[in-house]
């Protein structure tokens, strides 16, 4: 109970910690584990968006609404009566459904960190179950949850039902104990007690991969096997009957004498138990998809089967079931990488997707190819390299059509890859336990090596010259080093410096982020935090500030130019926000659980694996990466000189025909202007504009000064090409005064 309340408080620390300029804008994408329905409306989720179907005309089944829940993944959907509760990754959330087009929040369970994967509703009683642990809260003011009490079913997954009062549950003892089925009498919900026990075999036994209760008799899918037991006598739990199921069952649930079983060859199958010892199969229905979750209400059947969607099915035919409605935005979204209005993000087993997100509310895949589980992408013009986590492959496609991308080429080598970068026309990789492999992007599908370095190392960054390099010694307490290399020779490294940071359990590199040509910052993303170091005038790595955790463990970061970005995971369960200078700050914690990070000008999209991505609105335009010019119709070249002062000169091309990103068509610009933006996205001035299709190469200067021809500052300015309104290339350039 001590550490429920600790997590709590925790959770309103960082709450008061989150201010309004990070707003959640919305969420996308996520798979669907839960639907349920009330009366003329159905309510299932995907992710954290929680959508509403008018279900009133069976033929024309329609989505009227959506509630977006945040940052979350809501793992469980349950109605009772005006109320609707929404387990989530983070607390618990009670709707009323008064007006259930329009579902209104009127409390919340926040526990950090905390997945409520199961609720049930009994009297006045709610009963909020994340795995091993539930909790009893009075709800007799529903705007005002009173919690009365808390029990542990120990190793216990979410396997739980309730029946007359009693809660029954899964339950193992201790790590190599027998296990159980364990019914707890809920008749006094402020200490429940132990009134029945099912001993079930000892730890090596198959567990139970679900229950479900059903006048008096308990119901325990073991592998493809159903067991009968009746609860009769709440003190008591007698065996019945077994019966067989033609695979391995992943859920169930019994309506009107009917049992509903999903399978894992993805079938439904229906069967009748009228007469439990001698079950007769109804019918059954096929989808290519693995169903977690089942609802049933008289003849239509909600079913959830995560990354696969969501269906809605008429069983008023056993013999033949009908289709009625189908949803399937439902991926789940590991790593992404955005460029302009392009996003590539890998959905898992689901392959990687391409997106439009030039519109903000409506983002449009354009098109896929199946690679799975990507970690890290980098794009060098039109192509993309993709690396699985620890794979020793690289993948090589051609992005220059999004609708069809094709893999065109690998990198191969005999360990796993551990990191890799692209600088200029080189990418630079890190084989374990052999040195670093650089290959020439001159034929960006079929890049040679150039040069190798026998060097030891697993993270590493480069920029022009400089390559940076990270490593642990092999004995405890694993120090971490960062190390300084000219590559100018690529054929003979010249090592530089070399800077001890500390013992690898707080200093590991996690990510090696360079903040040139403007400051000579590095900026290490490690285990506990945040380390900034510089380059002095002895061109020697020095320390310069840090921020580290007296406890939990930071997994991802990144880096927009202005803003760092790290995810937390033991305490916080967040994002921890620091802006970087050479000193480092938390400017904020924004909740939830991270994959990756990805950046469209002041937009941060987070994605949240099975729960999707999300996005938020941050104070700091980011036009930092160039776009990838994806129609040859626009050629935006780099200034010169750069860097410059007080003047420099831009180059662009246009040309008579324009290939969109999926349809070709003849064009013609009515306008085109070069646009500077400074480092915090704002707008300094418009150099130039081609009015009535003035096509060919034009060149303009920008002398420095804004649009009142005001000197402007040193620093990072953007040059954006735009053509009818729209940004068809980017690249950045420093102002030295």
């Amino acid at each position: 109970m001590k550490k429920i309340l600790f997590l709590i408080i925790l959770t309103i620390v960082f709450s008061l910690l989150y201010p309004q300029y990070f707003n959640f804008i919305s969420q996308f994408q996520g798979i669907c584990y839960s639907g349920e329905n009330r009366g003329d409306y159905a309510y299932f989720n995907s992710g954290g968006n929680i959508h509403i179907l008018d279900i009133s005309n069976p033929n024309n089944i329609s989505i009227i609404n959506e509630i977006h829940i945040g940052k979350q993944m809501c793992n469980d959907i349950n109605i009772n009566n005006d109320l609707m509760f929404l387990g989530t990754s983070e607390g618990l959330l009670i709707y009323s459904i008064e007006n259930q087009s329009q579902p209104e929040l009127i409390s919340q369970i926040d526990i950090n960190n905390i997945y409520f994967n199961k609720t049930f509703f009994v009297h006045s009683l709610l009963i909020a179950i994340f795995g091993q642990n539930v909790l009893i809260f009075d709800l007799i003011d529903p705007e005002n949850p009173e919690l009365l009490s808390s029990t542990n079913f120990p190793f216990n997954n979410a396997i739980y039902c309730l029946n007359n009062n009693v809660l029954y549950g899964f339950v193992q003892i201790g790590y190599s104990g027998p296990q159980y089925i364990l019914g707890y009498d809920i008749s006094n919900p402020e200490n429940p007690e132990i009134i029945a026990d099912l001993y079930l075999g000892e730890y090596f036994t198959p567990w139970p991969e679900y229950i479900d209760s059903y006048n008096d008799m308990l119901f325990l899918a073991i592998n493809d096997t159903i067991k009968v037991y009746d609860i009769s006598l709440p003190e008591e739990i007698n065996f019945i009957t077994s019966f067989g199921i033609s695979d391995e069952v992943l859920s169930l649930n019994i309506d009107n004498a009917v049992m509903y079983v999903s399978t894992e060859n993805e079938a439904l199958i229906m069967i009748d138990i009228s007469d439990i010892l001698n079950p007769e199969i109804l019918g059954s229905f096929d989808w290519n998809a693995a169903i977690s979750d089942i609802f049933i209400d008289s003849n239509l059947v909600l079913l959830s089967a995560k990354a696969e969607g969501f269906k809605i099915i008429d069983i008023s035919d056993f013999t033949n079931i009908d289709e009625l409605f189908h949803y399937n935005n439902t991926r789940a979204v590991g790593a992404i990488k955005i460029q302009d209005n392009i996003a590539f993000a890998d959905t898992y087993n689901n392959g990687l997707h391409i997106l439009d997100i030039s519109n903000i509310e409506e983002h449009v895949i354009l098109g896929q190819i199946g690679l799975t589980y990507i970690d890290l992408m980098e794009l060098y013009g039109s192509y993309l390299y993709c690396l699985s986590d620890y794979d020793s492959l690289i993948h090589i496609v051609d992005v220059s059509e999004p609708c069809i991308p094709q893999e065109v080429g690998e990198i191969n080598i005999n360990n796993p890859i551990t990191d890799f970068c692209i600088e200029g026309e080189y990418l630079f990789l890190i084989e374990y336990n052999n040195g670093i492999h650089i290959y020439d992007l001159f034929e960006p599908a079929a890049p040679s090596e150039i040069a190798f370095e026998a060097v030891d190392g697993y993270k590493l960054n480069v920029y022009e010259n400089f390559l940076f390099l990270a490593d642990n010694s092999d004995e405890y307490p694993y120090t971490t080093y960062l190390k300084l290399f000219n590559i100018e020779n690529l054929n003979n490294f010249e090592f530089m410096s070399e800077l001890i940071l500390g013992d690898g359990f707080d200093y590991s590199v996690k990510e090696i982020m360079l903040n040139f040509p403007e400051t000579p910052n590095i900026f290490l993303g490690v285990k506990k935090g945040i380390a900034s170091c510089i380059i002095n005038s002895s061109n020697q790595l020095e320390l310069y500030n840090e921020f580290l955790l007296g406890s939990g463990m930071f997994f991802y970061f990144f880096y927009d130019g202005y803003y760092i970005y790290g995810f937390e995971q033991e305490v916080a369960y967040g994002t921890y926000v620091f802006e970087c200078n050479i000193n480092i700050n938390v400017e904020t914690i924004i909740p939830g659980y991270v994959k990756s990070y990805g950046k469209h000008h002041n937009i941060l999209f987070i994605t949240n694996g099975y729960a999707g991505y999300s996005l938020y609105e941050t104070p700091f335009t980011n036009i930092i990466e160039d776009v990838v010019e994806y129609d040859n119709s626009f050629e935006l070249k780099q200034n010169y000189p750069n860097p410059f002062n007080p003047s420099t000169t831009i180059s662009f091309n246009l040309t008579t025909e324009n290939t969109s990103l999926c349809n070709a068509s003849a064009w013609q610009a009515e306008d085109a202007e070069i646009v500077i933006y400074n480092i915090k996205g704002q707008k300094v001035k418009t150099l130039c504009a081609f009015p009535n299709g003035s096509l060919g190469t034009r060149c303009v200067v920008w002398d420095g000064t804004d649009q009142t021809n005001q000197p402007v500052g040193s620093g990072i300015y953007f040059y954006l090409l735009k053509v009818d309104g729209q940004t068809k290339a980017s690249k950045k350039m420093l102002l030295l005064k």
